[in-house]
Formats: C-alpha cells, structure tokens, sequence
C-alpha cells in the first residue's frame, strides 16, 4: 500500500471533515555525465564516471539493465545522499552489457514499492585495434639477428642469451605509436625509445639480470601493440642452453624410424630425425630449434657421431637399431659427455662387450655380454664427473663395484677368468690398431612390438 493511500484511508477512518492528501513526488532518475559516444570496452586509462541520481522517495536498490523486464541487474552501489555513480571503463560492466551495443537503463526502487527509469543511454561496440607490424631484431656483437615471423603469433626463436647485447622493436610504420614490453617470469620490463637521432626502435639493454632470468625461465616473451594499450601480440625468445643438463642427458632414449625424438638434457633445443631402418643403417639427423641440421649422417648400430653445444663437444651413441616383424623399426641411443676421438672409442668398447660372447661376473653373479654392457652404460650416466677417454672409462666404469669395491671379472670362452680391466683393455688395443672386435653388422630381426623403455638403475650402480 502506498504512503498515499494510507494517508487517504486515515482520512475516511477518522472521518476527519476538509481532510486533504497530497499524492508524493513521482520517483525519478536523472543522469550526469553521459558522454555523446559511448564505445566498450573503453580505451585502457581512460574513465567515464556518469552519475545517477534518485529522486522523489528514498532509494531501496538502484541497478543498470538492458530492459524494464530483465532478470540481470548490475547493481549499483550509492556515494552520497541518492547519488550512485558507475564508471563506463569497468571491465566487468562491458562484459555484463555484451560487446554486440545496444541501449542501457538506470532503474531505481524507493521504499514505498515504486519504481522509476532513466533515459535510454546508447552504446556501440569498439572494434578491436589494428595489428601494429614491427620488425623484432636481437642485437650481439656479430651483428644484428632478425626474429622473423612464422606465423600470425610469430611462433618461438631459440636464442644464446649471453650473446645478446640488446633486443629493438622497430615500427614499420613510423606514424602509429608503439609499444613494447618483455615478459621475463611475472614481471613486464618495457622498452625505451632509441637514443639515436631519426631512430624509431624501441630498445630494451640485456643487463646481467634480465639474461639471468631468461636463463633461469628458459625463455622471455616481447609483446608489442599500439601505444596506450595493453601489448598483446607475443614473439616467444627460448633460450639456448649452454650445456646439456646431465645426468638427464646421460638418459638411453628411444626414436621410430620416420619419426623425431627430443634429445634428453637439452630442453627440448635438439632432437634426432630417423629415415627408414634399412639393412641394420639409417639416416640420422640431429636439428636444433631452429630447424637447423646439425648432422646429418648415415649410420649403424655401435657408431658414433660428435656434435657441440656451447663450448662442449658430445658423443651420441647410437646403441642399437631394431627391425621388427611388426609395427615400426626404432633405435635406440645414448648421449656421452667426452671429447674426439675417445668419445667414439667408448662407444666401440661398449659394442664389443654386446657381442663378445663371454660372461661377466660382478659380486659373485654371471651375467650376459647385453645386460654388462647396460649396466656399464647406466653407470656412465650416474657418474658425478664426465667420463672422456677410453682409460678413464675401464678405471672408473668396467673394472670394480663403486660400492664393495671388488673387481669385476670377464670368462671366456676356454673357462679363464681375467680382470675385466685386462680383457677391455686388450679390446681397446685391437680398436687402436684398426682391429675392431665389434665391426657394426646388421641386427636380426625381433618380434618386440615396441622398444623398451630406459633402465632405472640406481645413482650408483654396483
């Protein structure tokens, strides 16, 4: 009941003579600060504060809608005696009225139960800024590399952060303002204009502790788009390691024929391309992120092939290649930490012990030329230091038990027992002399359906 009709219903009760009601003002909502156009989302940094204010009665809820009907309400909430303020650069207000445009209402109910609406307030929809094109240069002191884009989103470019000197953003053209910043972790470290006369660049100096974060991140981002709002387009800038992270890299891996496979320790910046397996030999290509050829080699089971990351120089071993009778050939490899040519002698030594044929015996126990020479090998990747030459390889490897300390043992053919020691080294001698005990041979054929998977040996293996 409103506070009219109570008042004239008082009146007849009371049968009061010359009793008059005066009906309330009418409820009403009136705005300020309107602007003529209104486009949302509105410009980052930009606000547009419009100021309802609630007339002719005290004000119970007062809300923005699209119609009189709708269940939607944005409520508002009041700053001063019925004055309820919005601001049209909230984000949360674009999204409750929609991107399509349209008209909005202000709507208010007093106390007593009525109602009232502002005027229609129009809007349209922003369309969405233009893409800026730049050019993305990383500046070392060779000269200057130019990130070129690969797709709409420029992709990823493997970079070697310590040869960075500095990263530019170049508009290409100079009449529409740009910004850039560089993403390293959760922080944005924006790029300065060039200090060079007539120079357009925005530039961004590599410090010791931005190319410490890129190298702790693995990679940075340069984001870049008009200047005044948010930089959305990326350009993703992985960073080179230095060396492969062992004992991952030390980690055996497995590669089907006509596929690729990550080499383990290098975050991901190399990987092995298998042909097909033919006749026990395949074309093996090792590329980096950058889709460049390292190597590219035909090669057998029980070779070698050398490549350099940073300032190292590595052995990828190629253990074995696998034909089956069903589904697809694969291969098998292991990366050595050493340096030509006893990287390539460690492998050889290793193949000989596959194929000797003799038994090895460690802690009382015989086992087969296959399961000796994976233990060597899983021994090699839990060792502290780098194994480079073939002597370091039998002292420290193949001739006693890390933990007990007892030799180990190599029978032959005839029933003699020697030192393994002896034995590998009489191997490596025949290797030396061009005597290889180990020639590469094509593999027979298995009817494995897939290839195993890495040992787990322990840190330390017997």
């Amino acid at each position: 009941m409103s506070a009219f009709v109570r008042a004239a219903a008082s009146c007849v009760l009371l049968g009061i003579a010359g009793c008059a009601t005066t009906p309330p003002p009418a409820a009403a909502v009136t705005l300020s600060g309107v602007p003529d156009s209104i486009l949302l989302p509105t410009p980052p940094g930009r606000n547009a504060v419009v100021t309802a204010i609630v007339s002719g009665g005290v004000p119970k809820a007062v809300w923005i809608a699209k119609d009189r009907g709708s269940p939607m309400r944005y409520e508002l909430a009041a700053a001063g005696d019925r004055s309820y303020p919005f601001n049209l650069a909230d984000a949360e207000l674009a999204v409750f009225l929609g991107a399509s445009g349209g008209t909005f209402r202000v709507f208010a109910e007093t106390a007593d139960g009525r109602r009232a609406e502002s005027p229609p307030i129009a809007f349209g929809s922003a369309a969405p800024p233009k893409p800026i094109e730049v050019e993305l240069f990383a500046d070392t002191a060779d000269g200057s590399i130019e990130i070129e884009r690969t797709s709409p989103d420029w992709g990823t470019r493997w970079l070697d952060p310590s040869a960075v000197r500095e990263l530019r953003v170049r508009p290409k053209s100079p009449a529409v303002p740009c910004a850039a910043v560089a993403r390293a972790g959760r922080e944005d470290i924006p790029f300065e204009p060039s200090r060079e006369k007539a120079s357009i660049d925005l530039t961004l100096p590599m410090t010791d502790g931005l190319r410490d974060r890129w190298v702790k991140s693995g990679e940075i981002s340069i984001l870049h788009g008009p200047a005044g709002q948010r930089p959305e387009e990326r350009a993703r800038l992985r960073a080179i390691p230095a060396a492969l992270e062992f004992p991952a890299a030390g980690e055996p891996f497995t590669v089907t024929q006509r596929g690729a496979g990550a080499v383990p320790g290098s975050r991901g910046f190399l990987e092995i391309a298998l042909d097909d397996i033919t006749a026990g030999q395949v074309l093996l290509t090792l590329r980096d992120g950058n889709g460049t050829p390292r190597v590219a080699k035909r090669v057998r089971g029980g070779e070698s092939v050398e490549f350099a990351l940073g300032k190292e120089t590595y052995s990828l071993q190629v253990v074995r290649l696998v034909n089956i009778l069903i589904g697809d050939d694969w291969g098998e490899f292991q990366v050595l930490r050493a340096r030509s040519p006893d990287a390539d002698e460690i492998g050889r030594l290793l193949r000989a012990v596959e194929v000797s044929g003799v038994t090895f015996i460690r802690e009382e126990r015989e086992y087969g030329p296959a399961e000796a020479a994976k233990h060597m090998r899983a021994k090699i990747t839990a060792s502290a230091e780098p194994v480079r030459t073939a002597e370091e390889f039998i002292e420290r490897i193949a001739t006693r038990s890390s933990l007990t300390k007892r030799d180990y043992q190599v029978r032959l053919a005839d029933g003699k027992t020697v030192p393994s020691a002896e034995w590998l080294r009489a191997r490596l001698a025949d290797i030396r002399k061009g005597k290889d005990p180990a020639p590469p041979k094509a593999p027979e054929p298995t009817k494995a359906s897939e290839p195993p998977k890495a040992p787990e040996e322990k840190a330390k293996a017997p």
